[in-house]
């Protein structure tokens, strides 16, 4: 009897510590050994549309210490973000996995990143781009800043203290976009005008754990044509004031510009006259600069109006280069060569006469006379004054107005009655036979 119990504990002894044995044997399998991963937060790429939506794509970089992966979470998306499925894990030895997003319906703004691989990631470096679409508008994230925008974008929190980087790539406009003024100072700002969209780069160069960072920048309204928000353009009603207002402010400019245009035409008009009339006495005729058709020399004042005006207009409104080629333009038309002798053409004669031999003509546009210097006294006080008044009004007024105003220059250096006398010296010399 006393065998049998003897057999009986041995037995169960036995069994239990195979069993014991077998429980050691499955904690230590590899789905419950230490695992370890650490998450950190990549580059954020926005590109934003011209009717308010943004392709966001976060970078997310995972680094496994120990153990294997099928899957991981990630918290602090935007909970109305619609997440692109299909992703890549790209490993730093160059192989790629596949892996898919999805959202918890329970748990707003966390995916779960699952990988296509069964055993999942093993140890090493990782680095997944998670994609999504989220309308700017409709959450609110852009809003009224003065004449520009703010167009804000919030990163998830940082896991581990670390810098980082947002690029904004944004329809081009005319104004610049740049930082906004409630953005961080330690924030730098880059920015790159592209032919077809213009670049911020923002970049921080330490992010605290945890911190959740809003990224700001000021846009230009121009950039975003397609978005018709209530709250970003207010309604037809309460603009209805503002066509009036701004066609009143368009006649204006238009007539100012009119006027200007009919000043440097009536300019240039009584310089050839007076110009003609002294080479007529001299039996010379006139030799304008630029050439032009017979019947055409009746048009080339309002041709100079018109170029002097359009110039200042394209210098303050479009491009500097094609309006400081105008100006160019428009001192060629009003420049005067030296007169020739009807009878000779191929020579202009010379010396000069005496000072008491030179045409008196009341040209108020000759420099050598005491009448034109005092028209160039007040056209020049006239220009400077318009030009400081407009510097604090018209952004480049001041530049503009003064190259502008150099188109006078040729009407007070040439065609004077100095060149005339070089004719009248010829007529008057003895014939050599």
């Amino acid at each position: 009897m006393l065998t049998r119990l003897f057999h009986f504990f041995a037995a169960a002894w036995v069994g239990l510590a195979i069993l014991m044995l077998a429980a050691h044997a499955h904690a230590a399998t590899p789905s419950s050994a230490w695992q370890e991963v650490h998450q950190t937060l990549g580059d954020a790429h926005i590109a934003v549309a011209a009717d308010g939506s943004a392709t966001v794509v976060q970078r997310l970089r995972y680094r496994v210490v120990a153990g294997r992966f099928k899957s991981v979470d990630f918290a602090g998306f935007d909970p109305r973000a619609e997440f692109v499925t299909d992703t890549i894990a790209q490993a730093n030895s160059g192989s790629a996995i596949g892996a898919k997003v999805e959202g918890y319906p329970n748990r707003p703004g966390t995916v779960r990143i699952t990988f296509d691989d069964p055993k999942g990631l093993r140890r090493g470096s990782y680095v997944v781009d998670v994609k999504y679409r989220l309308d700017l508008v409709a959450t609110k994230a852009i809003a009224r800043d003065g004449a520009m925008w703010r167009l804000a974008w919030t990163s998830p929190p940082s896991s581990e203290g670390q810098s980082a980087r947002v690029v904004f790539d944004l329809p081009p406009a005319p104004t610049e976009p740049g930082i906004a003024q409630s953005a961080d100072e330690t924030t730098m700002a880059t920015l790159h005008r592209l032919p077809d969209k213009d670049r911020l780069e923002l970049e921080r160069a330490h992010v605290p754990h945890g911190e959740v960072v809003t990224w700001a920048v000021r846009v230009d309204p121009k950039a975003l044509p397609l978005v018709a928000s209530a709250h970003l353009r207010p309604p037809l009603a309460t603009q209805a004031h503002e066509p009036a207002a701004s066609s009143v402010e368009i006649m204006f400019v238009a007539c100012g510009f009119a006027v200007l245009a009919g000043l440097f035409a009536m300019a240039l008009r009584k310089k050839q006259a007076t110009h003609t009339s002294m080479c007529a006495d001299a039996g010379a005729r006139p030799r304008p600069l630029l050439p032009l058709p017979l019947g055409m020399a009746p048009f080339v004042p309002f041709a100079y109006g018109g170029i002097a005006a359009s110039a200042l207009a394209i210098l303050l409104w479009s491009n500097p280069t094609i309006g400081a080629l105008l100006v160019v333009v428009a001192m060629a038309l009003a420049t005067h060569l030296s007169p020739r002798g009807e009878a000779n053409e191929d020579t202009v004669l010379a010396p000069a006469l005496p000072q008491s031999r030179v045409p008196r003509a009341r040209d108020v546009f000759d420099i050598g006379t005491w009448t034109g210097k005092l028209a160039a006294l007040g056209i020049v006080a006239v220009v400077a004054a318009l030009a400081a008044l407009l510097a604090t009004r018209v952004a480049g007024a001041m530049v503009a107005i003064l190259l502008v105003a150099t188109a006078l220059v040729p009407l007070f250096l040439t065609g004077n009655a100095k060149q005339v006398a070089f004719i009248l010296q010829a007529s008057e010399s003895p014939s050599t036979g």
